[in-house]
């Protein structure tokens, strides 16, 4: 026999009539579901009236009730057929729907309430956290995306100063890194700035800025040179190309720059000067300023010069 204390739910705002009901009819004696059948008898429509009346419970409520409880049936309610004639009641009587309609419409319109209070709250929170989300979910996939990249295919890698050609590379899939390249085009007629090994991605820092055409570099030999910050013009930059004149330490006036019958005279002295040279970049750090040049020169005059002069600018080159 089912308990009618076992049918209380919990504590929502939606059954507190319910367990009202419940407590109701413990009061009135009522212990067992099937005590209120005992009271309603034969005759369920007039029955149920009478007990809605004896107990102040309604009618909707009583239903509730023994549609609950008759989950799980004595079988002396099965034997008299007053179950199946209680689902079918349950399910066709107006007052029936009426009352269950009315619960479910009670317990939606709390959590609706509910749900409506917290999100106007939360809602710039939670809005920005969604669009966080959508921008890292972006950014993540575009990252692990593969793309191609552009790799060193020499097999000894390529030294720094080395003028890259198209066998010098190679494109394979990877993910893409920022600061890397994905077509040889974006690399080749470049120079590097330091050595890279064979198999290594090539990035932005490594080259230089300048493109120049094959012909452009054959036979030069690419330098780093010192000089002096107040020689150096601002308006000098790559690929500019430039007459330099590296004058001994140990030569008279080799201090001042020379033009002219100045020229000519440090020429005598012992001073160097090499024409179309190329400038491929200016690294200018306070007065520690060096060059980056591309020259085709005698380089056994050169060599002993290096380190051991001044050098002079003398821009624009002309042929």
């Amino acid at each position: 026999m089912i308990r009618i204390i076992s049918l209380r739910k919990p504590g929502t705002t939606a059954d507190t009539a319910f367990n009202q009901a419940v407590d109701t009819l413990l009061s009135n004696g009522f212990t067992y579901v099937e005590d209120l059948w005992e009271a309603i008898g034969p005759k369920f429509t007039t029955g149920l009236t009478a007990l809605a009346v004896r107990t102040g419970v309604s009618e909707g409520l009583l239903i509730h009730l023994l549609a609950d409880g008759a989950s799980e049936p004595h079988p002396s309610l099965l034997n008299d057929g007053r179950l199946q004639r209680l689902r079918r009641w349950v399910g066709q009587n107006p007052k029936v729907v009426a009352a269950k309609r009315a619960c479910s419409n009670l317990k939606l319109l709390f959590q609706t309430w509910w749900f409506n209070a917290a999100l106007s709250r939360l809602w710039p929170e939670l809005s920005a956290l969604l669009i966080a989300s959508i921008l890292i979910g972006l950014l993540g996939v575009n990252a692990l995306r593969k793309r191609v990249t552009v790799l060193v295919a020499a097999e000894s890698g390529l030294p720094a100063f080395h003028f890259i050609t198209d066998s010098d590379l190679k494109v394979e899939p990877a993910i893409h890194i920022p600061g890397s390249f994905t077509a040889k085009e974006q690399v080749v007629n470049r120079y590097l700035l330091q050595r890279v090994p064979v198999g290594s991605r090539l990035y932005a820092n490594q080259l230089s800025k300048v493109t120049l055409k094959a012909e452009d570099m054959a036979d030069r030999q690419v330098l780093v040179v010192p000089i002096k910050a107040s020689m150096v013009s601002t308006k000098l930059t790559p690929p500019d190309r430039v007459s330099l004149i590296f004058i001994p330490h140990d030569s008279e006036e080799s201090d001042s720059k020379p033009t002219g019958t100045d020229t000519e005279k440090n020429e005598k002295k012992g001073a160097y000067r090499v024409d179309d040279v190329i400038v491929l970049a200016v690294d200018r750090q306070g007065e520690s300023t060096s060059l980056v040049i591309a020259l085709k020169s005698n380089m056994e005059k050169l060599v002993p010069l290096l380190g051991n002069s001044n050098l002079v600018i003398l821009q624009p080159f002309s042929k």
